[in-house]
């Protein structure tokens, strides 16, 4: 007689995440103009428990190319980026910086580590690198100004996000003026 096979043992719970400062998501999920070569603290290579799905989302464990050789530290949150070739709305094309979501380091060892997405902005995908994690605080949008038309005034828009061509409602883009340029966050552009 055959001895009947037992279930496999369920899998461990998924790791516990610490809270992520209450912040403007806004501020990490937008597009920005790469300057430089990305400071990158390691990539993402696949989800741990089923390595052929290529997008990832909240509650996701994820592998990690990078470790504490790297600056991965366990109950760090780092920003999800990429770099894409931005078609340029006034001028020459330019290399822009996709977020696309925050992951906490839930494990790591010299050479690698264990994230888990907190939140994805849209798509994190495979090839993904970890940046620094530099939210602004949550703040009241400003009411709306007095359009200021005048000659020199007017920002111009440089590019769209990654995969876009156009502006809507809610997507974001970038502009050619920061705060040096007078532009403060949550101030409204029309």
């Amino acid at each position: 007689a055959r001895a009947p096979e037992e279930p496999p043992p369920p899998p461990p719970p998924p790791p516990a995440v610490a809270p992520v400062p209450v912040h403007d998501q806004d501020s990490v999920c937008g597009p920005a103009k790469a300057t430089g070569a990305p400071v990158s603290f390691g990539t993402i290579e696949a989800r741990r428990l089923e390595a052929k799905r290529g997008l990832y989302a909240k509650g996701d464990e994820l592998l990690i190319d990078g470790g504490l050789l790297t600056g991965l530290i366990v109950g760090r949150n780092f920003a999800v980026r990429r770099l894409y070739h931005a078609r340029g709305a006034t001028g020459p094309s330019t290399t822009g910086e996709h977020t696309s979501g925050v992951v906490q380091i839930v494990a790591a060892d010299e050479r690698t580590a264990t994230a888990m997405v907190v939140y994805a902005c849209d798509e994190i995908v495979k090839g993904d690198y970890l940046a620094p994690f530099s939210p602004e605080p949550l703040r009241s949008a400003e009411p709306y100004g007095t359009p200021a038309y005048g000659a020199g005034d007017a920002a111009r828009i440089l590019f769209a996000d990654a995969g876009s061509i156009t502006g809507v409602a809610r997507s974001m883009m970038v502009i050619d003026r920061g705060s040096d340029g007078g532009i403060r966050v949550g101030q409204r552009l029309r």
